[in-house]
């Protein structure tokens, strides 16, 4: 979202950065669309688990734990009642 916005702010970012493997692959699908697919909701998912596991099992506060369950739990939410899926085969590597 930092880039996204950072972006409207810079032509020469902005250009690098719809040029970009990562937009188009991600990104650029779900601008047009609005929907994206199974693959890319399980790829996204998995990273931001992970991403969030880390915190989570690092730290001894509660509250942040707790935190940290109900943003997972909201990503999760999100992804899976308001953005669409559509078909599609996953990406060969």
């Amino acid at each position: 979202m930092a880039s996204f916005f950072f972006a409207k702010g810079s032509p020469r970012f902005e250009k690098w950065l719809f040029g970009t493997t990562l937009y188009k692959k991600y990104v650029l699908d779900f601008m047009e669309t609005r929907s994206v697919t199974a693959w890319v909701k399980v790829t996204l998912l998995a990273l931001a688990t992970v991403v969030l596991a880390v915190p989570f099992f690092m730290t001894q506060r509660l509250w942040l734990r707790i935190a940290l369950v109900c943003a997972l739990a909201g990503e999760y939410l999100f992804f899976l009642l308001a953005i669409k899926t559509k078909k599609s085969k996953p990406p060969r590597p």
